[in-house]
């Protein structure tokens, strides 16, 4: 993310005519970083989802007992009033981890 950003900002900064390190620039690199954020969240969000999916199985796999993990997932949900099938758009923007309706689908199928 900061790659981008020192080069969208040496571009624009090379445009002004201000030195990177002007105190003028400084709401400019925060909205810069805002958008970035926004751009690179998902993105990074998807991986850890997919590292999540592998520790399931890697889970299910130790304790062999599709049940007890089921169970668990849906002791974990109550207990942190999870909500277990959000909108697409949330779990493209919030979610580090699998929902828990697709976990416990997920191990019910393996």
């Amino acid at each position: 993310m900061f790659l981008f950003l020192n080069l969208i900002l040496g571009k624009v900064v090379d445009s002004i005519g201000l030195e990177l390190y002007h105190p003028r620039l400084l709401p400019l690199i925060l909205l810069f970083i805002i958008i970035l954020n926004f751009i690179f969240t998902p993105i990074e969000n998807f991986f850890l989802r997919k590292i999540e999916e592998k520790a399931d199985q890697q889970t299910l796999s130790v304790i062999q007992s599709r049940d007890s993990f089921i169970s668990c997932m849906e002791k974990l949900a109550k207990d942190n009033l999870s909500e277990t099938n959000p909108p697409k758009w949330r779990k493209l923007l919030f979610y580090t981890h699998p929902p828990i309706n697709e976990r416990i689908e997920r191990a019910k199928s393996l």
